[in-house]
């Protein structure tokens, strides 16, 4: 009976989406029992075809047939293409839709309920919902994709600040090591050079800030990687 009216079954996935599925099933059936009672298009008048009331009714029966396979498919066609940014345009799509085969079906001042209307309607704003949960799941997840791209980012510079700090550090162990050997020499010769003693304090001052600047970047660096379990 359904399908002869164009009502056919369930086809939108909702996937893990229990309550919205439960809840389309709810509109569904209610449109159902709409239609098996009779209240989903009427007539308002009696016809008879050559004096045959049985004849009237059939054609009238038909014409409803008629109407409804063709609003159900247009309702259908809408519903399929609802997203989470084009409700209104389906909305005026449905009812332009419900108009258009109402003005047909007035010859024979046959017609779809507006109660019948409004169950299609509940559809495509339940499906829209739906569209909705998605996308504002959708916008989660880019978020956090993103998020993560910045942290990964700032960690890698982070790695890289590291890095070249304890190749600071190493130049100038280096280079006081060198300058310290340099002033050790001179003092075995009895030499006293200002320059260089200069040259050691300097390197001292500079290790000892590169030290730090090495010991902070570490802190940093290991504030952005994942804690491990032990």
């Amino acid at each position: 009976m359904f399908v002869a009216h164009g009502l056919y079954k369930l086809s939108f996935d909702f996937g893990a989406a229990d309550d919205y599925r439960a809840r389309l099933e709810q509109v569904r059936e209610q449109q159902k029992l709409m239609l098996k009672n009779g209240q989903a298009s009427i007539c308002a008048t009696t016809w008879t075809i050559d004096g045959n009331a049985a004849k009237g009714r059939k054609m009238i029966k038909d014409q409803l047939k008629l109407l409804l396979r063709a609003f159900n498919g247009e309702c259908d066609a809408a519903i399929s293409k609802v997203r989470y940014d084009n409700i209104e345009s389906m909305i005026n799509r449905m009812q332009r839709s419900f108009e258009a085969i109402n003005k047909t079906g007035s010859v024979n001042q046959c017609q779809i309920t507006h109660t019948y209307l409004r169950a299609k309607l509940d559809e495509l704003e339940l499906v829209h919902g739906y569209q909705e949960r998605l996308q504002a799941e959708r916008e989660e997840q880019r978020q956090i994709r993103e998020q993560m791209r910045e942290e990964e980012k700032a960690a890698r510079e982070l790695e890289k600040a590291e890095r070249e700090a304890a190749k600071q550090e190493g130049r100038l162990a280096e280079q006081l090591a060198r300058a310290e050997a340099d002033a050790a020499k001179a003092r075995e010769v009895g030499a006293q050079n200002e320059q260089l003693m200069q040259r050691v304090e300097d390197l001292k001052r500079q290790l000892e800030v590169a030290k730090e600047l090495h010991q902070r970047a570490i802190s940093r660096a290991q504030l952005t990687r994942p804690a491990t379990s032990t």
